[in-house]
């Protein structure tokens, strides 16, 4: 998809935003007790999806292609999460997990992006996460794109081509 002309961004998530369903986990901060147990959002996306969606990158980087099963585990959060729970000293290097816990499902904070809408433009948000498709791999996922205005008219064809030629590991 990325390679369509005239696209600018893409990727895929396990959840659309504004559905009004997500997965949810409870929180897990290295070294932080006083938090365990919060519920934490999260979502498992491709690299991409969050350029694609337009949400900015704050700090750190986004997830790229090589954060793969065999890499170390890393995750983005949200600017409401690292304010609720990193205000001092930042999230960036941190290590927290969620859904599961031990020591081997501790992941490493690479990036906090902007909020995004989760149940509804006017709804609060909460707390997110987002992890490696590659990394937590969902069967089915939801393909979102961004290209130029010019781009849309034709990309519906091409699209639809596309999709019947995937690369292995591309979106």
């Amino acid at each position: 998809m990325r390679a369509l002309p005239g696209v600018t961004a893409a990727g895929a998530t396990a959840v659309l935003p504004l559905q009004g369903r997500s997965w949810t986990g409870d929180l897990f901060i290295e070294g932080r007790p006083d938090v365990h147990g919060r519920e934490l959002r999260h979502q498992s996306i491709t690299a991409g999806y969050l350029e694609a969606l337009g949400v900015r990158l704050i700090s750190g980087r986004t997830l790229q292609s090589s954060d793969r099963a065999d890499a170390p585990l890393v995750i983005v959060v949200n600017a409401t999460l690292a304010r609720n729970y990193f205000s001092h000293d930042g999230p960036i290097g941190r290590r927290i997990a969620f859904e599961r816990f031990g020591e081997d499902a501790l992941a490493t904070i690479v990036g906090v992006v902007s909020d995004e809408a989760q149940d509804g433009l006017g709804a609060p948000i909460g707390p997110e996460v987002y992890d490696s498709h590659l990394q937590e791999e969902w069967s089915d996922m939801a393909i979102l794109v961004r290209s130029t205005p010019a781009a849309a008219i034709r990309f519906g064809r091409a699209a639809r081509r596309a999709r019947h030629r995937p690369a292995p590991g591309a979106v």
